[in-house]
């Protein structure tokens, strides 16, 4: 997830300091206010005015939109209040906007917004402390006020006064002594409301003791009065913040000083949801997001969450702003951000399927390579244990993180300082590799967070950066007993490959991680191309993948061949002169064919029974840094370095898929999932990519749309595909030869003919 800057909302008078010494600025913003009817921004201010900011043309929809904005101001405006605005709200009323403003002065005023006037229409007196909260209800046409003065205001419109041009509030009713202590020299107020305009209304209000109350009308009637229906004393240790309700699923959330957020089912009467803040600081806001059903949270230190009330663990958060965030808000059509803090009102567009949840834990160095781990693929058998995804920068560092919501699991750094250039997985030793830029190469358990470092000794030690790893399991039957034996290949910069057994040392302890010792033994070390030394410039191997059925090594490198190495006898043999023109990035073997991705920008098809080249996909502008198959689909994915990801239905040469990113690619992995939901025994499945970048980010995008369209995946059917494509190909470019050639024949017969004309009418002048 990531957020894009579509507006920002400022005064110039917001950033003029007090003093040069201090950060206080003259003019703050104190709340705010968003009329989505109207799409105007009334905003309260620390000098007592308000003003609002407009949309600004008549072809513009939405304030929201990127595009110019008008401030309205009401600087002239006389009676304003005497103190800082602390709470304000907009509504019709007999047909005209008002504005309505609570203040520490004591007082609520109403601010008619015509243009031509702007006038403060009626100032409502009767508190004897700071206008905490306000709150109006459009259906009953009623104004509920909360003060610190202990005592929760209910305002009607005056009876008698209905074809006045302006609205007069009286006060109706009082409310006072919420507090479960019944104390005569008791504190306690009503710190904020929130209103659910319903079939019934309902008023829901927080106080400064940490209680809810529920509020609501005695009866139907117009003129009905209003009762403390119910309480529930206590339930935040410290004073309430804000108070939202949910409608659909009769939920209610609050924030309060004791840095949590709960919620509440209306119906069943209790707590369903509690979550601390982390960082031991105040919630200052929250919204519902009904588009994605989660909770949005702010608070005092910039923050910004996103969670999943259902799922503990389903919580994002973002460190957007090195201040205090007063109000959050959600703009549904455009799922948009609007953040409220004292210097400006910021509109930030949410971008789904992005970096890793918590910016604190994210990397800080390019992604240089992603793998995921998925426990029943390894194992054939459903583990409850969840997928875990595994990257590796050059910040060196290797993390360990739950796909679901990129929360970080686990840390592991490279003690030294040589960089890790690249990672691999052994699934037989269940031990991640990496390669490193003076040649090393370690061992990592990420469950123990412990590493064992290979021995190399001269001449076969690596003496530059390690730049690929492929890895094979060889399976030998021997008498009633399946033997299995896995190979390391590695290589890199100095253009060797180096050939390592992994294999276990079995303890008398069963069933256990320390029961076994890893022992990896160096056991052949190749050198690619024997006649590197008669070549110009440095031979590497960039990539390698493996051939199971011939049991062979391929390798591709900056020489742009593509290598052939017979495993076990080790004799190196090109599969075809020039195979990429410029060098290999990356290879992957599926069955049997071998896709080749280059600096070339074209990914290349090759049977790996005859050797031979079957197709070239090149919709591409830069070089492919990454590619793999979607085994449960048959799709190819592919990333190149201009932020372009394609998804291939390659026996058709077609581009079913396509992303966009501004940042530079570098490589990329899938996670596909299936869990029963709700003990239903129906099987839910998730294709979910994900993609490092060098700009430190992991972003993810869904495709579970491709698990309802699988490619062939029989490999006869691909190469009998391609022929016909080659031979459609063929009859095209015959065809085309052909009109050209009857082409060109025409035009030399309109030729000759048009001279002929020209000859005739010169003769015809003659006689």
């Amino acid at each position: 997830m990531e957020f894009v800057r579509v507006k920002k909302f400022f005064h110039n008078d917001f950033n003029v300091k007090k003093s040069k010494f201090k950060d206080e600025t003259i003019l703050s913003l104190t709340c705010y206010y968003f009329s989505r009817e109207d799409q105007i921004i009334s905003v309260g201010l620390t000098n007592g005015k308000i003003l609002e900011f407009h949309k600004k043309g008549f072809d513009t929809k939405f304030v929201t939109e990127k595009k110019e904005y008008e401030i309205v101001e009401y600087e002239q405006v006389q009676n304003c209040h005497k103190g800082e605005v602390k709470c304000i709200i907009s509504y019709k009323l007999f047909n005209n906007r008002y504005i309505l403003t609570g203040s520490v002065d004591r007082t609520v005023k109403i601010w008619d917004t015509d243009p031509k006037k702007k006038a403060i229409v009626q100032t409502l007196v009767g508190h004897q402390g700071t206008i905490i909260a306000i709150e109006y209800s459009k259906k009953n046409e009623t104004l509920f006020t909360a003060s610190n003065d202990k005592t929760f205001k209910i305002w009607k419109q005056e009876e008698g006064r209905e074809l006045f041009y302006h609205p007069w509030f009286v006060c109706y009713q009082v409310i006072f002594d919420f507090s479960m202590k019944k104390m005569t020299n008791n504190s306690t107020y009503i710190s904020c409301i929130h209103c659910k305009d319903g079939e019934n209304l309902q008023l829901y209000a927080g106080d400064t003791e940490g209680s809810l109350h529920m509020i609501r009308p005695e009866s139907l009637k117009k003129n009905s009065v209003y009762i403390l229906e119910k309480s529930n004393y206590n339930y935040h240790r410290l004073h309430v913040i804000q108070v939202i309700s949910v409608a659909k699923d009769n939920q209610l959330f609050s924030i309060g000083y004791d840095q949590k957020i709960y919620g509440f089912e209306e119906l069943a009467g209790k707590q369903f949801f509690n979550y601390k803040n982390p960082h031991k600081c105040l919630f200052t806001s929250i919204c519902w997001n009904t588009s994605h059903s989660e909770l949005i949270a702010a608070d005092e230190q910039g923050r910004v969450y996103f969670i999943n009330v259902h799922t503990d663990k389903a919580i994002q958060e973002f460190a957007l702003y090195q201040q205090k965030i007063l109000k959050i808000e959600i703009i549904e059509h455009s799922q948009s951000l609007m953040i409220a803090t004292s210097n400006f009102i910021d509109i930030l567009r949410i971008k789904r399927g992005l970096k890793a949840g918590n910016v604190s834990e994210a990397h800080t160095g390019p992604i240089i390579d992603l793998y995921a781990l998925i426990p029943f693929k390894l194992t054939q058998k459903k583990y409850k244990e969840s997928p875990k995804l595994i990257s590796a920068s050059l910040d060196n560092t290797i993390r360990v993180w739950d796909p679901k919501d990129m929360q970080c699991q686990n840390l592991l750094e490279n003690p030294d300082k040589h960089e890790i250039s690249c990672l691999s997985y052994l699934s037989q030793a269940n031990l991640f590799v990496t390669g490193h830029e003076n040649g090393d190469i370690k061992l990592w358990n990420i469950e123990l967070n412990n590493y064992l470092t290979l021995d190399q000794q001269p001449p076969h030690k690596h003496k530059d950066s390690i730049q690929c790893f492929t890895s094979y399991v060889q399976v030998e039957q021997k008498g009633q007993q399946v033997e299995k034996t896995e190979y390391l290949f590695s290589s890199g910069y100095d253009g060797k490959i180096n050939v390592w057994e992994i294999f276990e040392k079995k303890s008398f302890v069963q069933n256990s991680i320390m029961g076994s010792t890893i022992c990896p033994q160096l056991k052949y070390s190749i050198q690619v191309d024997p006649f590197i030394e008669h070549r110009p410039g440095k031979f590497e191997i960039l990539c390698m993948a493996f051939d199971t059925k011939e049991e062979n090594i391929i390798a591709g490198g900056n020489s742009g061949h593509l290598y052939y190495i017979r495993m076990f006898t080790y004799e190196t043999k090109h599969i075809e002169t020039y195979a990429h023109s410029d060098s290999i990035n990356v290879l992957v073997v599926e069955e049997r064919i071998l896709f080749s991705g280059s600096d070339e920008k074209v990914i290349k098809l090759w049977d790996l029974d005859s050797k031979q080249h079957l197709n070239t996909l090149d919709h591409f502008n830069h070089n492919i840094k990454d590619m793999l198959i979607i085994q449960e689909t048959g799709h190819l994915v592919s990333c190149s370095f201009d932020g372009k990801i394609f998804v291939w239905d390659y026996p058709h040469s077609s581009c079913v898929g396509k992303f966009d990113k501004t940042e530079n690619l570098r490589c990329i992995t899938y996670v596909y999932d299936e869990k029963e939901m709700n003990n239903s025994g129906i099987i839910k499945k998730e294709l979910t990519l994900y993609v490092g970048t060098d700009d430190n980010n992991i972003y993810s995008f869904q495709l579970d749309h491709l698990l309802d369209s699988k490619i062939i995946s029989d490999q006869d059917n691909i190469r009998d595909l391609f022929k016909k494509l080659e031979n459609n190909l063929e009859k095209t470019d015959k065809a085309q030869e052909k009109d050209k050639r009857n082409q060109t024949e025409q035009e030399i017969v309109d030729n000759i003919v048009e001279q002929q004309r020209k000859l005739l009418k010169e003769l015809q002048k003659d006689d």
